[in-house]
């Protein structure tokens, strides 16, 4: 999906409360003096989590998820919605579930949960329209701040609006978790700050499991550890666990250069997705050779479950990873022209996801210096 800009309330981030930062009633902010936000037993806030995701607690327009782009390069709408796995361990990095602040016992009520110093607000710690009194309608931070469902609600709804200025992973398919790890990143701030590679946080790090210190892993890193590792099981874990993309994917320096799509680390990768083949009518076929991998850095096995194109071939049909799979075009009875193929590959660790490489082959006696390109994205 491109990259899209939306209005800046919609872009600002959430407060990272658990990050360090002590909870305090919020005195300056824009519900100054609230003292009756609702304290949600557990199961409240879960059966909140849920229908949020689903896309069913819309009270208004400010807690209705928008349609979502799936698929990629060419998304089309979908009703929107978000994996719920993931908001109930956004909840559990911002709040811990909590609406109010932590001396208020579950079923009380009290001043809202706030970081010490930032505007954040109840269990998704909602900052955007928060900042200040008139930012959003009265009505609207009123509820933020008091009503866990609402709360709750938004932060489904921001969440979704990263979906949409993101960049895209995998198929784009809005009901795979591992796709909203770009989204996830901008619910607290898409910035460097949360950049993988950034140099704040150690490498090499194990994955999150709730026991390590906060401070050495970016932000979606913690939620995604969560995600794997509920706390009290609150919710079943994700079988298979849900996996990150390799910090090399990312970039660097995103979001500045951010790259528009990256492959999913669910699946076997490829050392491209899109090849460009030269060749001259009747001449020799021109090749192209191809990196197999494990994003973990296993050993998977991997096999061609078809392709689209005469005049394409490709050897092996199968393979263990790392491995090379060699794309070979055959001029052969074709005249002048750009022709369009396809070859689908699958690794016996997740058979349910097709891995493509799509191959352009251009054939004209032009062409007869070029070499093959290779592409990131498809």
């Amino acid at each position: 999906m491109a990259v899209r800009r939306l209005p800046a309330v919609l872009l600002l981030g959430v407060g990272l409360l658990a990050a360090g930062a002590r909870p305090a009633a919020a005195d300056d902010c824009a519900q100054t003096g609230v003292t009756d936000a609702y304290q949600p037993y557990v199961a409240e806030v879960a059966a909140a989590m849920d229908q949020a995701a689903a896309n069913q607690l819309r009270f208004d327009q400010y807690t209705t998820i928008p349609d979502l782009g799936k698929g990629w390069p060419n998304p089309t709408p979908v009703p929107g919605t978000v994996p719920a796995v993931l908001l109930k361990a956004i909840g559990t990095v911002e709040s811990s579930w909590y609406q109010a602040v932590y001396s208020v016992p579950r079923g009380g009520f009290g001043p809202p949960l706030t970081p010490s110093g930032g505007c954040g607000y109840g269990i998704m710690q909602i900052t955007s329209g928060m900042t200040r009194p008139g930012e959003l309608p009265p009505d609207v931070q009123r509820r933020i701040a008091r009503e866990y469902a609402y709360n709750v609600a938004r932060g489904a709804t921001m969440l979704g609006y990263k979906w949409r200025f993101t960049p895209a992973v995998g198929s784009n398919d809005p009901a795979v978790p591992e796709h909203w790890y770009f989204a996830v990143w901008a619910y607290n701030q898409w910035t460097y700050r949360n950049n993988p590679n950034n140099p704040a946080y150690p490498w090499p790090r194990p994955p999150f499991d709730g026991s390590q210190p906060w401070k050495n892993y970016p932000y979606q890193e913690l939620v995604y550890g969560f995600a794997n590792n509920p706390p009290y099981g609150r919710w079943p874990k994700p079988s298979p666990p849900l996996v990150l993309p390799p910090r090399e994917w990312v970039g660097t320096t995103t979001p500045d250069n951010a790259p528009p799509w990256i492959p999913d680390p669910r699946a076997i990768a490829l050392s491209a997705y899109r090849v460009v083949l030269f060749a001259e009518p009747g001449g020799p076929p021109a090749q192209a050779v191809l990196g197999v991998t494990d994003p973990a850095g296993g050993s998977v096995g991997w096999r061609v479950t078809g392709k689209v194109g005469d005049w394409l071939g490709y050897g092996p049909a199968s393979g263990t990873t790392p491995g090379r799979l060699t794309l070979t075009a055959s001029p052969a009875g074709l005249g002048n022209g750009v022709y369009t193929g396809r070859v689908d590959l699958v690794g016996e660790n997740r058979p349910e996801i097709t891995v493509s490489v799509a191959v352009e082959f251009r054939v004209g006696p032009f062409y007869r210096r070029f070499m093959p390109l290779v592409g990131r994205g498809p």
